[in-house]
């Protein structure tokens, strides 16, 4: 096998690490949307965990244009900084979307030259969510994937179910 690819859910650096061990392969993800009908974000050949720590989505500009607001203000997210991608398209010719708003939440990283010769435009891999996927748990802001983190640091755990009692 010459790698897995996923859609854009978010993991753990220690989650991906693992399944590269287990599945002795590189894994790769892929973003993209329905509504777009196009994917626009890839990482390249060195995977979502290269040298251990988060890698790179490179962002397809020739597909679509990619702007990442501040959700708050609308304003362009600064670089490390959370936004929304707001996505206008090229090749939808019949429908074509303008400054679609995904309510994704993803980290914009500044364009730097990667070791697979690209420099694009760049998203942090494996910690894009939903804005609407964060629960408030007496006034403290939730996200699953800090729970996933959590959860997933211990090696031996492949998969779990949580609830929540709020009392």
């Amino acid at each position: 096998m010459k790698g897995i690819t996923l859609s854009t859910e978010p993991f753990s650096v220690s989650w991906a690490l693992h399944m590269e061990e287990i599945w002795a392969t590189v894994i790769h993800d892929i973003y993209g949307s329905t509504q777009l009908n196009l994917n626009y974000a890839i990482t390249c050949k060195y995977g979502v965990v290269p040298d251990g720590q988060f890698g790179y989505y490179h962002l397809a500009d020739y597909f679509a244009l990619v702007e990442v607001l501040d959700k708050e203000t609308d304003k362009p997210a600064k670089y490390g900084d959370w936004g929304e991608p707001v996505i206008t398209t090229f090749s939808r010719e019949a429908m074509p979307l303008v400054r679609f708003r995904s309510n994704d939440r993803v980290r914009l990283l500044s364009p730097r030259p990667c070791a697979c010769g690209r420099e694009t435009a760049l998203w942090e891999v494996g910690t894009i969510s939903r804005y609407d996927d964060m629960i408030k748990i007496k006034a403290t802001n939730v996200w699953p994937q800090t729970v996933d983190e959590a959860v997933f640091s211990f090696k031996d755990i492949e998969e779990y179910n949580g609830r929540v009692f709020i009392t």
